[in-house]
């Protein structure tokens, strides 16, 4: 199923982008001037320190080959090296009446000079006054951050990486007659740590200070040499009138449950930026958001309005003002993904001065849901389950860390990851807390493609207490050193996040809980009656409150390749809810070529076949550096020559694919099989990587799917799921995650044997299967005895739509041994393709296998040209509805391809080609152009 395009994002229409940026090292200008054009280097934000050198030329991609190793570490080379201003400029503002409001809604303009504006909506008919207040927005800074306009100091020294700012322009720093110079000074963390040594986290040091930790480098990632200094956030200039909004917050609550009216309840924060005592009117609307996509909406709704007048002191901050609740009898409401529509509303807040009620001071927007959440501690399992609007939710997700290790992380890159998430059919994403970077862009896609999200602040247990090694003695679980300065940031967050509906929890750490005071402070903050959000619950850490053993000791994982079987033993995993379970992750074949720029280093591991039947894995260096993980199990046998031995890059990373969509579909499937008799819930560890590591992903820093994706897809993104199960004899299973049962359905099995294409067909019709339930049937694939047998299950309603469709190779009484396959493979197939287009960037590929032959994992890439080197020469990122396919003799299949967040009216498609692989398949391309003779 593939998903909507996203939606403009809102941005108050007073907000003004600022650039072109320009940044220089601290120790290379003796002030913050800016008016010398020498030494500056062009720059963009948010960006870091080390991306910035890397975008000028000036370091080498620490994301290629062993880079990293020749760049200057901030620790041998000094803070001052990564100490950098960031400036821009811009003219000062004079407001003036605005003219009649436009016919059209929106638009990309210039403005003052070097400021640029983006209105998402039209202006208000009323005027801003005509002296504005001017601020400065910083989304976040890491680490320590000085503000300066012409010069004059706004803002020194101020720390802690998730802090938003706000930072008031006076008007005597303002220049009448030329441009403004806006500088920032932004210096590494104080504790940067040496990592000559040390594995999770270095020699733990970075920990002291209230930032992300996995910048000293873990066992996925070489470490940050810059530590990530620089503007991670956007910055922004504001103009306002003396009252100033900030942060409102939408408290919903259900009469009797989710399908009754709700109660919606507004506070939000008002300054007075004057010294003199003003009376405000505060003005605030709620209205659906859009129009409504499907169940749990009901239709469009009216929304509601708010109003109050309130007394502010000269200089005064208030921290909420109440403005009371309004009734929605009939809300439409949020849902996780495939249980019910993501439904959002739109609120807007404006003040304005009592006796200028016409002119608007400021005006905030946000958006927010209206779900019921339940979290409580399964009886049965013993572990923790969420149940939204009244609906339990089997999770099956994923860890994630952040977009990119160096966070260039625009909106685009969020909504990407975010989506392919959803493609897969994972409902939930855990923020893991060694990172914990909260863009806004992330969440805001996760509310949209109906992601739950488990935000986790910035503890672990390696650097936070229990993780000191023989090379790194020292992690102190009192950690950070300013626990006020963390729970000012954690305040922050909470407050920029809270409206959220994707987020269902709160957590304290990773494998870790915050010392004594700081958990009873973020208790304070979460989950408590009348604290800051005690909408959702918080837990200490990840491995208590009903995850893994669920009173703190090391019980996630394991991380590494198992046999499939292995994932639906009873003894694999014992507890009801696993936070993180990972396996392998290599990626595909121009991955590799592009990260490696060595010939020499891209050869793949070499296998040494021991006197005892095991086999040992050769490594190369270059992927040891990577972060590589074996695919070789614990009993010496290796699941790449459990497909005959690779010849070369291309052969290995074939079957490295065919690996990681088994393993992983089998993962899923494991959990599936078990769902609310044992388990409630698992989180892979993890569905991304945010540098060139070799191992854990369902696809690779360069957005390219790894078939762990596509294994993950085929059980996931099917609501209704067919399977088997192959410690009960592959007895087939219907794992039905919809809200109501299905009836009247059929199952249709095929098999063919690759040793002499006989073929076998088979049909069952089935007896309700409950919702929310897996319900096993007394049939089953039969077992193999002579080469491999593929099966193929195909689930159908009673209306003969395909529910789900499942493919199984298995080999010989089960052993894991398809090493025929080889040989069988030099057989080519030969497919036939048909291209529609459905869409401007949504083409619909009809594969057909005209053979006899089963087509096996038969991949679609596309492609610049018709052949493929490294990623530089596919189109990236796409959405496929399928992919890795094993089709059937005679067999035809339809798969979307979405081009949809990388094409562009600037973009034409001339040469792209959909190039078309497989294991036993010719190779062959189709272009992708309307003169395309294959086009219907």
């Amino acid at each position: 199923m593939m998903r909507p395009a996203p939606p403009a994002p809102p941005h108050p229409e007073e907000e003004l982008l600022l650039g072109p940026w320009r940044a220089r090292r601290q120790r290379e200008t003796s002030s913050s001037s800016s008016s010398s054009s020498s030494g500056w280097l062009p720059a963009t934000v948010p960006s870091t320190a080390l991306a910035l050198l890397v975008q000028n030329g000036l370091l080498p991609d620490p994301a290629k080959d062993e880079n990293v190793l020749t760049i200057p570490d901030v620790f041998h080379a000094g803070r001052d090296y990564y100490t950098f201003w960031w400036c821009t400029s811009f003219d000062t503002p004079r407001i003036r009446a605005r003219p009649p409001r436009r016919r059209e809604a929106c638009g990309l303009g210039r403005w003052l000079g070097l400021l640029r504006l983006r209105r998402t909506r039209p202006p208000p008919p009323t005027a801003t006054p005509a002296s504005p207040y001017v601020q400065v927005l910083l989304e976040g800074a890491n680490y320590g951050v000085s503000v300066h306009v012409n010069g004059v100091s706004l803002l020194s020294g101020a720390k802690g990486m998730f802090l938003r700012r706000v930072v008031e322009v006076p008007a005597s720093a303002l220049a009448e007659t030329s441009a403004n110079e806006l500088a920032i000074l932004v210096e590494p963390p104080d504790h940067v740590g040496c990592v000559d040594l040390g594995g999770q986290g270095g020699d733990h040091m970075i920990a002291k200070d209230v930032t992300s930790q996995y910048v000293e480098g873990w066992d996925w990632i070489q470490p940050m040499p810059d530590r990530n200094t620089g503007l991670w956030g956007s910055v922004r200039l504001q103009m306002s009138g003396p009252a100033l909004l900030s942060d409102p917050r939408v408290r919903v609550t259900f009469r009797k449950g989710a399908e009754s009216g709700a109660q919606a309840r507004l506070t939000v924060g008002c300054r007075n930026l004057s010294q003199e005592t003003v009376r405000v009117v505060i003005r605030a609307s709620a209205r659906p958001r859009g129009q409504s996509r499907g169940r749990g909406a009901r239709g469009p709704r009216e929304g509601q309005q708010w109003a109050k007048t309130v007394e502010l002191g000269a200089r005064q901050v208030a921290g909420e003002f109440d403005l009371g609740q309004q009734s929605f009898e009939d809300p439409m409401l949020w849902f996780p993904l495939g249980h019910g529509e993501q439904n959002l509303y739109e609120l807007r807040v404006s003040v304005s001065l009592a006796q200028t009620p016409s002119e608007v001071s400021h005006q905030v927007s946000t958006t927010f849901g209206f779900r019921s959440l339940e979290s409580a501690i399964d009886p049965r399992t013993r572990s923790r389950q969420f149940t939204v609007n009244g609906v339990p939710i089997f999770v099956r997700g994923g860890n994630y860390i952040v977009p990119d290790a160096m966070l260039r992380c625009d909106r685009e890159r969020c909504w990407t990851e975010v989506r392919h998430h959803a493609e897969m059919g994972l409902n939930m994403i855990r923020l893991w807390g060694g990172a914990g970077v909260p863009y806004a862009e992330f969440y805001e896609a996760c509310d949209f493609f109906g992601i739950m999200v488990w935000s986790e602040f910035w503890i672990t247990g390696d650097c936070d207490g229990r993780g000191a090694t023989k090379d790194s003695p020292e992690s102190n679980p009192d950690w950070p050193l300013d626990h006020q300065l963390f729970l000012e940031c954690a305040c922050d967050v909470i407050k920029k996040l809270r409206n959220h509906p994707s987020v269902v929890l709160w957590c304290g750490g990773n494998e870790q809980v915050p010392c004594k005071e700081l958990d009873d402070g973020l208790r304070a903050l979460v989950g408590e009656k009348g604290s800051l959000d005690d909408s959702r619950p918080y837990v200490s850490g990840s491995l208590w409150g009903g995850f893994g053993q669920g009173g703190g000791d090391w019980s996630d994982g394991p991380y590494g390749i198992q046999n499939e079987s292995d994932f639906w033993s009873d003894s694999f995993y014992p507890y009801g809810f696993n936070p993180e379970l990972g396996s392998v992750g290599v990626p595909c074949a121009e991955s590799i070529r592009t990260m490696f720029t060595k010939p020499g280093d891209q050869n793949p591991p070499k296998f040494v076949k021991n006197a005892d039947g095991t086999v040992t894995e050769v490594v190369p260096k270059s992927w040891e550096f990577h972060k590589y993980i074996t695919y070789t199990t614990s009993s010496g046998r290796s699941k790449i020559l459990s497909y005959g031995e690779p010849e070369n890059l291309d052969e290995y990373c074939q079957r490295a694919q065919i690996v990681n969509f088994t393993q992983y579909k089998a993962l899923a499937e494991a959990w599936g099989s078990r769902m609310w008799t044992k388990y409630t819930g698992m989180l892979i560890w993890k569905t991304a990587n945010p540098w060139t590591s070799l191992r854990g992903q369902m696809y690779d820093t360069y957005l390219n799917p790894t078939g762990a994706y596509f294994g993950v897809k085929q059980c996931c993104g099917d609501t209704c799921h067919v399977q088997c199960n192959p410690v009960e004899g592959n007895a087939f299973e219907v794992v039905n995650m919809l809200r109501d049962p299905v009836a009247g359905a059929k199952l249709e099995v095929e098999t063919v044997s690759c040793a002499d294409n006989a073929r076998k067909l088979q049909s069952f019709d089935l007896d309700e299967m409950p919702a929310l339930r897996t319900t096993r049937l007394s049939q089953g694939i039969p077992s193999c005895r002579d080469g491999v047998l593929f099966s193929k299950l195909r689930l159908l309603s009673a209306a003969g739509k395909v529910l789900s469709r499942n493919v199984y190779w298995l080999a010989p009484q089960g052993a894991d041994d398809f090493t025929s396959l080889k040989d069988w493979g030099k057989r080519k197939v030969g497919l036939v393709a048909e291209i529609s287009r459905p869409s401007t960037w949504v083409f619909h590929a009809k594969l057909r296998n005209p053979s006899a032959c089963v087509a096996f994992f038969v991949s679609l890439k596309v492609v610049k040209g018709k052949q493929v080197r490294d990623v530089n020469d596919l189109l990236l990122p796409v959405y496929y509805s399928e992919n890795y396919i094993t089709l059937f003799p005679g067999e035809s299949l339809g798969i979307d391809v979405d081009l949809g967040s990388v094409a562009s009216p600037r973009h034409d498609l001339e040469g792209v080609n959909l190039l078309v692989e497989g294991w036993n398949v010719d190779p062959f391309s189709v272009p992708l152009t309307p003169n395309n003779p294959l086009f219907l």
